[in-house]
């Protein structure tokens, strides 16, 4: 394969200069998405989760005995 960036065909390879910043942006767009419930208190620790309201009494029992 000859080193001045193209292929044995003639065609340029074309690849983006920073792949890894899309990548990146790409993953932390799908994890906030993803995670979006969790992160703005709808889910595990928000006031109307099972967790918070049952939480206390299973940490209270916890602790007495």
């Amino acid at each position: 394969m000859p080193s001045d960036g193209t292929t044995s065909a003639g065609s340029a390879v074309v690849e983006p200069r920073r792949g890894w910043l899309l990548a990146l942006a790409v993953f932390i767009a799908a994890a906030l998405t993803l995670c979006w419930p969790m992160l703005s208190g709808q889910f595990i620790g928000g006031p109307g989760s099972d967790q918070y309201v049952a939480g206390y009494g299973f940490r209270q029992f916890a602790a007495d005995f």
